[in-house]
Formats: structure tokens, C-alpha cells, sequence
């Protein structure tokens, strides 16, 4: 059996779009997901598209996005942290204090020290600052951890469905041929594909939100 694999563009996986991807994977529409859940349509929608002012604050906007997560198969514990930080960025609750959190000293013992100390400690500051400011850049744009257990490279097999297997770094998307695919909160994962007979290309691929991408090819033969 051919699989065949439908191209995306990765840059930016938001919530509502893996929801989305998850519900046109599924075939249903807006009204049929509502019939069975008893979530409105207009919250399904908001959801779907980080409207996340036409949502109920509190545990009843979590609790509509865990039905939602049960019926498409999704792991809410997985995709909460997503929205708690989506909805934080829309509402402007991110408390930019936390992140440079200096506690200044006092004038009078400062004033105290020579000038030549006083030189030192103000390089010294300045010098940190940016070693933390180019650490925290690293951290975001350096691309994340990938591990592929299974398939091992040059696989050979006489099946046509394989389980690739392996783990990702914390807080990072996951493509396997471009499409998707959610990760247990340990960073595990297992996906199963179709192959073709012959030559088969498996690209995965792990990613943050600013960060470059980790590839691994595999090449595997159905023989």
C-alpha cells in the first residue's frame, strides 16, 4: 500500500491548527463535533482559531478544550501547556519582570567603592547581561533533540506498515513526512506508517517554535 503524504508548511504549528488537523483528519464538521460533545459551535470555532476572547476564562474554557481533545484522540495533558501560553500571549498576562529579575543595590555602598572597582563591577554587569541575554537566544533557537529508535537507517522488511519510534526534546513539534504527529509528555513517541514496495524516504522531523529544525532520514526497502 502507497502512503500518500499531504504536504503542510511547518512553520508554525499553532493549537487550534493541530486541532483543526486533527478534526478534517477525522471528517466531521463544526455542527457534528458540537452534536456529540455539546460544546457550541462558536467555542469549537473559537478554539480552532485562538479566539480565545470568546472563550470562558477558568477551568470551563480547559474543560471545552478537554472534550474537545477526548473525541478527536488527542493527549490534553500534551496541548494544555500550548493553550495556557497561547491565551496568556493574547490576553497580555506575561509578566516580562520574571524574566530579568535583578535586585539593584544600594547607592551608598556602591559610591563607597574606588573608581577603578567600581569600572570592574559595572563591566562585570555588563558582560553578564549579555552572556544571559545570548544564552536565553541559544536556548530558543538552538533545534531540539531527536532520537529515532526504530527504523534503524538502510531497514529492510517484507511488511508494508512499520512503527517508527523514539523521543523529542520537551515542548517541541513533531513531522513525520510533513504531517504532524503528537508526542507523550515524556517526549516518547510511536507512529505507524504505510510503506510502498521498494525505495521508501522517511523524514522526521523536530522543531520549536523560533527554533531550526532537527531532520533523521531513514531508508527503508520493502522487499
Amino acid at each position: 500500500m502507497t502512503a500518500i503524504f499531504q504536504k503542510h508548511n511547518i512553520n508554525d504549528y499553532s493549537l487550534g491548527e493541530m486541532l483543526q488537523l486533527k478534526r478534517k483528519e477525522k471528517n466531521n464538521s463544526f455542527e457534528q463535533v458540537s452534536k456529540i460533545t455539546k460544546i457550541k459551535v462558536d467555542y469549537l470555532q473559537a478554539l480552532e482559531n485562538g479566539d480565545y476572547d470568546h472563550l470562558p476564562d477558568g477551568v470551563y474554557g480547559k474543560n471545552f478544550l478537554k472534550q474537545y481533545c477526548v473525541f478527536l484522540g488527542l493527549r490534553y495533558r500534551r496541548l494544555l501547556p500550548i493553550y495556557e501560553k497561547e491565551r496568556a500571549a493574547v490576553s497580555g498576562d506575561v509578566d516580562l519582570k520574571k524574566i530579568f529579575c535583578h535586585q539593584r543595590a544600594p547607592k551608598r555602598y556602591f559610591f563607597l567603592l574606588p573608581k577603578f572597582f567600581r569600572s570592574i563591577i559595572l563591566v562585570v554587569v555588563i558582560l553578564s547581561g549579555f552572556f544571559y541575554i545570548g544564552y536565553r537566544i541559544k536556548g530558543i533557537i538552538a533545534p531540539p533533540d531527536l532520537e529515532v529508535f526504530f527504523p534503524p537507517q538502510n531497514y529492510i522488511t517484507e511488511k508494508n506498515t512499520i512503527e517508527i519510534y523514539g523521543h523529542l526534546e520537551e515542548d517541541s513539534f513533531l513531522f513525520i513526512n510533513d504531517l504532524p504527529v503528537i508526542a507523550q509528555t515524556t517526549g516518547d513517541f510511536r507512529e505507524p506508517i504505510n510503506l510502498k514496495t521498494g525505495m521508501n524516504t522517511i523524514s522526521i522531523k523536530a522543531q520549536k517554535k523560533y527554533s531550526k529544525n532537527t531532520v533523521i532520514v531513514r531508508q527503508v526497502l520493502v522487499d
